[in-house]
């Protein structure tokens, strides 16, 4: 079976938005030639303060050139989400340091909950104007995911496991590999480790992708 690896950050609109697309293409492909899904972090913000969060809009209106311009680039992406399905919300938004829901990412990957915590924590910072730099916010997205799986999920021990220095880890490894192999934005897909897509792009795009690279996987 082909894999798609998934560089993503929880706070990228691209990648939420490349999500949907995404599982629109799958939905299009018999079970047999659909890959198995493995997301990787990537952060958009990693020298934000850890623990602390900021008004979206105000941060993004600062860096971009004030609320005119913000507004015209929102409504770009919005129509776009409007188009998936997706409800953006940027007065409620609060940037932060999406470390530690990348480290609940990788905790749910044990549990097999690892595509859910994604599509849980994209809803919360998006959708619901979650604070994703609170440790009990996170916990509650991943509470949630792992108990689709597992409903007689442990809260405290998921607690413990987000402290792990083995999840640590595995976010690091996450973000180097990307700087090895030159990731410069998400969302950035791999197929099966030999062909790259990058953006959003639409469904259609997305099968000729992936049916490209089941060809060259039987190609003599």
């Amino acid at each position: 079976m082909a894999h798609l690896d998934i560089w993503s950050d929880v706070a990228c609109p691209w990648c939420f938005i490349g999500k949907r697309r995404l599982e629109a293409a799958l939905a299009q492909l018999p079970e047999h030639e659909r890959p198995t899904l493995r997301w990787h972090a990537y952060q958009l913000m990693p020298d934000f303060p850890v623990g602390e969060s900021t008004p979206a809009r105000a941060m993004l209106e600062q860096k971009f050139g004030g609320k005119a311009r913000v507004d015209g680039m929102l409504e770009h992406v919005r129509g776009l989400a409007r188009g998936v399905g997706i409800t953006f919300d940027v007065d409620r938004q609060r940037a932060c340091n999406t470390g530690l829901a990348h480290r609940a990412i990788a905790v749910a990957r044990a549990y097999g909950a690892e595509d859910v915590a994604v599509d849980g924590f994209f809803r919360a910072y998006f959708e619901e104007g979650k604070d994703l730099a609170q440790q009990d916010v996170v916990l509650d997205v991943l509470a949630a995911a792992v108990g689709v799986v597992d409903p007689a999920v442990d809260r405290e021990a998921l607690r413990q496991e987000l402290s792990q220095p083995a999840v640590a880890a595995a976010v690091e490894a996450d973000k180097k590999e990307a700087r090895r192999i030159n990731v410069q934005g998400v969302p950035f897909f791999v197929l099966d480790e030999r062909l790259a897509v990058s953006g959003a792009p639409e469904p259609s795009t997305f099968v000729a992708f992936l049916r490209e690279g089941r060809r060259a996987s039987v190609a003599p």
